[in-house]
């Protein structure tokens, strides 16, 4: 059962302003990372008597009532990986670049790395793979590779060596619903010492498979939604899905995605005709996929189920994005046969395997997804996530794709508010694997912050029945491929089926359930770009989904085209849509279809805006022009009627209020987003990287050169100034090029009210003996050390534009104060605080000492602690000092000025 979470009141009462306190000593500068090469982290000898255990590396699935006992220590293995965590140093640089890439103030802006550039960037050296290397192959494993961003080494082996190299057994586990058994690891891994803080985990000693974001129906032959001739009923084609959201306009300008590339990624191979035939049926260009099979994963496999998202994914990304090209990336049957070539279909590798060697090597500037884990499960079960998680390893990667231009794309899930649904199979559950399923539950990648999260709407059921003419052309003799006349209403897509009279305490709660997946993560803090439109009573934590469309399997449902067995259809789109037999239709629903199709509209925005390479993170302009009234409601059809809660009893749903809470509302809401799009509109108000409202602000330093002599203090003003009707406050990051060294800087947010200029005080301290350790915040006479607050609370991944803090100032006790628990409703005594930004500023390479620091705790009594820490003055020199300010709320309106430091 997943941990029960109370809300957090906010630690100290903020004042107006938050002074923020950098300690800089002993290391390279974000200036100095840009250009240098890894450094070599492996320091000492890998030794397998001193060793450490990575813990939660148990996969949640892996549940002890249904342990089958221990493979054969034969068992063979391919393709497992060793996979690294990057250094601090490079995590923050890589932090700090996918903020300047979103800035179109910044000289980075839009400059997107190549997958080489940024394997030597935030890779590992070339000696340390070297000593991984060794060691794997001492174990008696076989080195097959190393990944292309070079943070992974693959390799082969069995059963007994994974057991004496890693410290676990793998065992099998089946519970009474699945037709096969799966094998895991029965503990956590352990690892020699030496490679601590450096290896992550190791990868793929599971082969549990992620499932799929489809919703199947039974074969339909008496409710079509195009407009069907037998019957008058209605079901969606790409032709209807461009009317209603407003896409023909864009084709009409001679905007279909032309010069783009989508990767769809899956894990089956599919039937090509499949793909040509839903084209030629649909009335739109007849292009086969290009298909690409990841390395080493055996010859082309068709899964059941998984082959008919393939073939959905495939089928409205090209019906959307016409002129777009299609690259179907997937994983192969597994355990490769070197004699034979081919698997046979106990694959340990998978989709988010493909997505990851499509992000690595670039095979598209857009990256649709249709799978997700719940977060629980997809983070062993523990928050933060640990090392070696699929989150971490994910996170990791979809940071990459950020860097290279690539924008990931990803359904939010189908079982509304508790995505952990289905995850322990869908029957012989036991009272706690129920109660993990009913516990409110987001889906993940679509929760990353590097992620676009796309849920599900419906229509109502009156606009969608055989009488429904308001928005459909009638038929006359013949199936109308394109029958919605316009836009038509939505709702919160959630076509539960009530089952509380039949249910039994074992029956997984996804067997009734087909809802739009939503709601707070409990890994990751939201993003900056997404606390201007959210309201803070739902926490401080990144909410799903992102955007909507239309997902319902029955309101109307979509055609497609399948030869998966699962679909119940004989020769599916033989005769137009028809199966063989010219009578059943092939329907679904689910997020699976909304993501493929918003990944069209991507291509096509990025064709309209020119962006051959890309545009990356894209969710920052959205939630921009979300947060102008004008633009909002031009550009989206905000969804207000519906909820994604459990409907489906007591017995399943689980009692308490938990099942009342993802509602729709005006504006951004946890159900449905921001929305659905009106895309036309949407297309040409696009603005990426910047704000779209025209408020903005300049930045001045007076004087604009400072010279302080080595160990005291000096003073500039920086001066704050509105233009476009700009309010807000400014908070800010400080760079040094070349590194200041044993200094640290102070400056207070600035308020800006009104149409007159702000100045405030930057202070340099040019000894670290001014800087106190552990102290990084005043506010109101009061000093707040944020190693008071409790840091294992804190989300995994900072938000986007925001530097992870080297140890010392932890950033993750500031994030504690906001902390919602995931049955949190609101949050009482909410206080507003200054958001720190720190870029390439490092605490490493200080030896031990004392210093005496005071602290005042506002009340007339000050404290005395000595603190470790050597006490140096600042280098000598002359450097230049990057003053970035960025507003609070919306971090696309930013600003820098220069100061010219002389320290003497």
């Amino acid at each position: 059962m997943l941990p029960m979470r109370t809300s957090h009141r906010s630690l100290f009462q903020a004042a107006s302003a938050v002074l923020v306190a950098v300690a800089v000593c002993g290391a390279s500068g974000q200036a100095q990372a840009q250009t240098q090469t890894s450094r070599s982290r492996i320091t000492a000898a890998i030794d397998n008597g001193q060793r450490t255990t990575l813990a939660h590396s148990r996969p949640a699935r892996a549940v002890a009532d249904f342990d089958r006992g221990q493979v054969d220590s034969k068992l063979q293995l391919q393709g497992l990986e060793l996979t690294f965590n990057m250094s601090d140093a490079q995590q923050a640089d890589l932090d700090a670049l996918i903020a300047a890439q979103q800035d179109s103030s910044s000289a980075q802006y839009h400059q997107w790395l190549t997958p080489a550039q940024f394997a030597t960037r935030f890779g590992m050296s070339d000696a340390d793979l070297a000593k991984a290397e060794a060691w794997l192959s001492s174990q008696g494993f076989s080195v097959t590779g190393v990944s292309a961003n070079r943070l992974g080494i693959t390799f082969d082996g069995t059963a007994a060596q994974v057991a004496s190299a890693f410290g676990t057994s793998l065992h099998y586990y089946r519970s009474s619903s699945d037709t096969e058994s799966h094998y895991a690891p029965s503990s956590d891994l352990s690892i020699p010492a030496a490679l601590a803080g450096v290896a992550a985990g190791v990868r793929h000693l599971s082969n549990f498979r992620v499932l799929p974001h489809t919703q199947l129906r039974s074969p339909v032959s008496v409710r079509p939604d195009f407009t069907s001739s037998q019957t008058g009923g209605h079901f969606l084609t790409p032709a209807d899905v461009a009317t209603v959201y407003n896409i023909k306009a864009a084709y009409n300008a001679g905007y279909t995605g032309t010069g783009q590339t989508i990767a769809v990624i899956g894990q089956s191979a599919i039937v090509a005709t499949d793909i040509t035939n839903f084209q030629t049926a649909a009335g739109v260009a007849v292009r086969a996929p290009t298909q690409t099979i990841l390395p080493g994963t055996g010859c082309p496999l068709v899964f059941t189920d998984d082959e008919a998202e393939s073939d959905l994914d495939l089928e409205y990304s090209s019906g959307i994005a016409t002129g777009a090209t299609i690259n179907f990336v997937y994983a192969g049957g597994g355990n490769y046969n070197n004699s034979t070539g081919c698997g046979n279909g106990t694959a340990n590798e998978g989709v988010f395997d493909a997505m990851g060697y499509a992000i690595q090597n670039k095979l598209g500037q857009i990256i649709t997804v249709s799978y997700g884990e719940c977060e629980y499960v997809a983070s062993n079960g523990t928050s933060p996530a640990p090392a070696g998680s699929d989150v971490a390893t994910y996170e990791l990667l979809l940071k990459q794709a950020a860097t290279l231009g690539e924008t990931v794309i990803n359904s939010s899930g189908d079982d509304g508010s508790t995505s952990c649904a289905g995850q322990y199979g869908t029957s012989g559950l036991n009272s706690t694997e129920l109660a993990t399923e009913q516990t409110l539950n987001v889906s993940y990648p679509a929760s990353s912050a590097y992620v676009v999260g796309v849920g599900g709407t419906e229509f109502p059921a009156a606009d969608t029945g055989t009488s429904a003419t308001t928005y459909w052309a009638s038929a006359s003799g013949s199936d109308v491929i394109s029958s919605a006349l316009s836009y038509i209403p939505e709702q919160v897509w959630n076509d539960d089926t009530a089952g509380s009279t039949t249910a039994t305490l074992g029956t997984s709660l996804s067997n009734y359930l087909s809802s739009s997946g939503g709601g707070v993560s409990t890994l990751f803090a939201r993003p900056s770009w997404q606390t201007s439109i959210a309201s803070t009573s739902t926490g401080f934590y990144r909410l799903v989904p992102d955007i909507s469309l239309a997902a319902s399997p029955s309101y109307p449902g979509y055609l497609y085209c399948s030869s998966d067995t699962s679909t119940g259809i004989t020769g599916s789109c033989s005769h137009g849509f028809r199966d063989s037999t010219s009578t059943y239709l092939t329907v679904a629903g689910g997020t699976s279809f909304a993501a493929p199709i918003f990944a069209g509209l991507v291509a096509i925005i990025n064709q309209y805006k020119n962006a051959t390479t890309g545009q990356g993170l894209i969710t920052p302009a959205l939630y921009a022009m979300a947060s102008n009234s004008t633009t909002y409601a031009s550009a989206f059809h905000d969804v207000t009627s519906g909820g994604n809660e459990c409907t489906v009893g007591v017995s399943l749903c689980g009692s308490g209020n938990d099942n009342l809470w993802y509602t729709a509302n005006t504006g951004y809401d946890m159900a449905t987003g921001l929305g659905s799009p009106n895309f036309y509109n949407m297309m040409t108000a696009w603005t990426s990287g910047s704000s779209t409202s025209g408020k903005s602000f300049t930045l001045a330093a007076s004087p604009t050169t400072l010279t302080i002599a080595s160990g005291s203090t000096g003073t500039t003003s920086v001066t704050v100034t509105p233009a476009g009707g700009y309010t807000g406050t400014v908070a800010w990051s400080i760079s040094s090029s070349p590194t200041l060294n044993y200094a640290c800087y102070t400056i207070p947010t600035a308020t800006i009210t009104g149409t007159t200029a702000t100045s405030v005080t930057l202070s340099v301290i040019a000894t670290n003996s001014g800087c106190q350790a552990g102290a990084a915040f005043k506010s109101a006479g009061t000093t707040v050390s944020v190693n008071e607050a409790p840091a294992s609370k804190a989300p995994a991944s900072p938000a986007p534009g925001h530097s992870k803090l080297p140890e010392g100032l932890a950033l993750a006790g500031l994030l504690t104060t906001g902390y919602f628990g995931r049955r949190s409703r609101k949050l009482k005594g909410l206080v507003a605080m200054g958001l720190l930004m720190v870029g390439g500023l490092s605490l490493t390479g200080c030896s031990s000492g004392t210093v005496n620091t005071s602290t005042s705790t506002g009340t007339g009594t000050t404290t005395t602690t000595s603190v470790s820490q050597t006490v140096t003055t600042a280098t000598k020199g002359t450097y230049t000092l990057t003053i970035t300010g960025t507003d609070t709320t919306n971090s696309a309106i930013t600003a820098s000025t220069t100061l010219t430091l002389t320290v003497d």
